[in-house]
């Protein structure tokens, strides 16, 4: 098989279940969750970051409840071969009430009110389609209640996906954000009080929080998306890929080892998904931290390079919701050192949680929701997060620096500008006094030591220079900042001179440590070695002394 035989069953372009089965694409089996679920009359939620296959997931609820597992009109069963087939034996076919939030309302969301029109436009809809006259001039409420009284007990169901769009694109907009919050109550409570109508209800979202009325003491929606048994109902599991995409690995690992496909091992195929499994692997979501997947898209995508080639597909396809996190991101920055020093960060389970409300949601938790951090280690008080894998590190590197650094011609500039192209320690000084310069003064101010250190480091990491790491701890001391290009190690010992500090002092100061402590003499040993003591000025806002020790 070759690759555009490979690539045309990759189901890339597509989220409906029905189109994946139909077009021969590959089908990774999760009916065994779905079989367990749909099982029983319940009401489910289910939180995932984005790209991992919820909208996949609510098709596939909605081809079974809408014809269940046996052939119709003329061809075999879309579930045919696949786990639920010969345990499905629900034979009704209920009433489907789809809404996907990010489809109905991505162009309806101007004003609360404008949301509310549209809302009720599509209940109205819904209505019709089952055979009940339209509510005129109503509320949502109104709108909802008036289909919930004309149908009968446990004959609808209702799947509801990125049921939180409307409100993370309107996170800066507080007016429109808290109308469309007080629309969403109205309709979660008015689905509350009819739960007899209902034969499933799922519903899926990136974020998880409690003013939305979905969460509320005693709600009859179950959150299942911290409970083991759900933790790989999204996401690949490395047994899936193995049994799923045998060809594609194949063909994958015959790339990457310059080897005819018939001739690549065993061998070979594991060490291809050792390699996978350090890019893209890693996401546990289940509170006893058990279980930890693949993500979806990032594995898609991989199969989907004819040079198979280990790319940051996740964020350059939306799945760290850079929109959302934006305004986040100075809150964490005395946190994000230790993130990526040590890839773990704590935060008490409260906290975790019990979300109150998007807009003042901890961004830790936010972070974990939208796919950057995910569980590595819990104890009685808190939850420990991490880093999933290689992938997210790149991501979260590049959001931050992109958050750092807001203008974009004069970022890219600065790219272009590769440090290990300076050949003096005066060009090298003068590139870090334009990084400095270019950072946005009002969230990120240079007014110490540590600012100055953490806006150089973050640069250097956003970019992705092979080495950069600050406080780097040795047998004698602490260095500032080490650089490492490739050929060289650039070693800094930083000093912060305010408008009374001698600079002449402060300079002797910092060249007399690396040289005592050894700083950067450390294994294993760099072509070049070159340890500079820089002084900025308070006052100038730059380095405006430094030397060669």
């Amino acid at each position: 098989m070759d690759f555009d035989q490979l690539n045309a069953r990759l189901p890339e372009g597509t989220s409906d279940f029905k189109d994946i089965i139909s077009s021969n694409c590959v089908y990774v089996d999760k009916t065994q969750y779905i079989y367990g679920l749909a099982l029983k009359k319940g009401q489910y939620f289910l939180s995932r970051p984005r790209r991992f296959g919820k909208s996949t997931l609510i098709s596939t609820f909605e081809e079974l409840f809408s014809h269940g597992v046996k052939p119709y009109d003329g061809h075999e069963s879309y579930f045919k071969g696949l786990y639920i087939e010969d345990k499905w034996t629900d034979e009704k076919e209920y009433l489907i009430m789809r809404l996907d939030f990010a489809e109905l309302f991505s162009d309806y969301c101007n004003t609360g009110n404008d949301f509310e029109i549209r809302f009720i436009q599509v209940l109205n809809e819904f209505a019709e389609q089952f055979g009940i006259a339209p509510k005129e001039n109503a509320k949502v409420s109104d709108a909802f209640s008036n289909i919930l009284k004309n149908v009968n007990n446990q004959s609808l169901v209702i799947l509801i996906d990125e049921y939180d769009f409307p409100l993370t694109q309107n996170i800066n907009r507080p007016e429109v954000f808290e109308g469309i919050v007080k629309v969403l109550r109205t309709f979660y409570q008015c689905m509350k009080s009819n739960s007899g109508k209902y034969r499933f209800v799922f519903i899926t979202g990136i974020t998880r929080y409690k003013d939305t009325a979905i969460f509320t003491a005693g709600n009859t929606i179950k959150d299942i998306s911290m409970i083991q048994r759900y933790g790989q109902i999204l996401g690949y599991t490395r047994d899936e890929i193995k049994q799923f995409f045998p060809d594609h690995l194949r063909y994958s690992a015959s790339v990457r080892f310059k080897k005819e496909m018939e001739n690549v091992s065993d061998s070979d195929i594991e060490s291809l998904l050792d390699t996978l499994a350090t890019m893209y692997d890693g996401y546990c979501f289940d509170e006893n931290i058990e279980t930890h997947v693949f993500s979806t898209w990032s594995i898609i995508s991989f199969f989907g390079d004819d040079l198979a080639s280990l790319k940051n597909y996740w964020y350059e396809n939306g799945g760290g919701l850079p929109s959302i996190l934006k305004n986040y991101l100075t809150s964490i920055k005395s946190q994000s050192l230790e993130l990526l020093k040590s890839n773990q960060i704590a935060v008490d389970k409260n906290t975790f949680l019990n979300p109150s409300n998007l807009d003042s949601m901890d961004v830790r938790v936010l972070l974990c929701q939208t796919g950057y951090l995910t569980f590595k280690d819990k104890n009685e008080e808190n939850f420990y997060l991490k880093f999933p894998n290689q992938e997210i590190i790149s991501s979260f590197k590049t959001l931050y620096f992109i958050n750092c650094y807001t203008d974009n011609l004069q970022r890219d500039a600065l790219k272009a500008c590769k440090i290990e192209n300076l050949a003096t320690s005066k060009d090298i000084v003068s590139y870090f006094n334009r990084i400095l310069n270019a950072v946005d003064y009002e969230h990120y101010p240079l007014t110490q030591e540590s600012a100055i250190t953490n806006s150089l480091f973050m640069f250097f990491n956003g970019y992705g220079v092979t080495y950069t790491n600050v406080n780097v701890h040795s047998a004698k001391g602490r260095a500032d900042l080490i650089i490492d290009d490739g050929h060289r190690r650039i070693v800094c010992e930083l000093k912060y001179a305010k408008e009374s500090d001698n600079a002449e002092s402060l300079l002797k100061e910092a060249c007399e440590q690396i040289a005592t402590r050894e700083y950067g003499d450390t294994e294993p040993k760099p072509q070049e070695l070159l340890k500079l003591a820089l002084v900025f000025s308070e006052k100038d806002r730059k380095f405006t002394l430094y030397k060669e020790c």
